[in-house]
């Protein structure tokens, strides 16, 4: 490899350089903000949220997989790669998978008491959607 440039890798994120057999990432967020410092009892246990406890459903693949190799050098070459950022259970990989699984669930709630402005966009809690 010729040159990487990675800008941030957080939150269950993962670089994978070279090949992997099995790659699950997980990620559970609960993100709030307030005006005021308000907390509820058991308010951040993510077991009381309906969205972290539906089960994950994978979709069933059905299409035919076509797979053309051609190894001339019997390496992966990459000329430059150049990444901003990488969030959230997400995977950059260089290299081939037989199997990955990766899962990213976050719920964000926002109790302000302030009007919120008209021309910003209002976000709604994740149980109204």
């Amino acid at each position: 490899m010729d040159n990487i440039k990675l800008n941030t890798l957080t939150s269950a994120s993962q670089l994978q350089i070279g090949d992997a057999k099995e790659i699950h990432l997980t990620l559970n967020a609960l993100a709030m903000l307030r005006d005021t410092e308000i907390w509820f009892d058991h308010e951040g246990d993510l077991k009381n949220s309906p969205i972290f406890n539906r089960p994950t459903i994978f979709p069933a693949l059905y299409e035919p997989l076509i797979v053309k190799t051609n190894n001339v050098k019997g390496k992966i070459e990459v000329g430059k790669v150049n990444i901003l950022g990488v969030a959230s259970s997400s995977l950059i990989q260089i290299g081939s998978n037989e199997c990955m699984k990766l899962e990213s669930r976050i719920k964000h709630i926002r109790h302000l008491t302030i009007p919120p402005n008209e021309n910003s966009n209002e976000l709604k809690n994740d149980d109204e959607r």
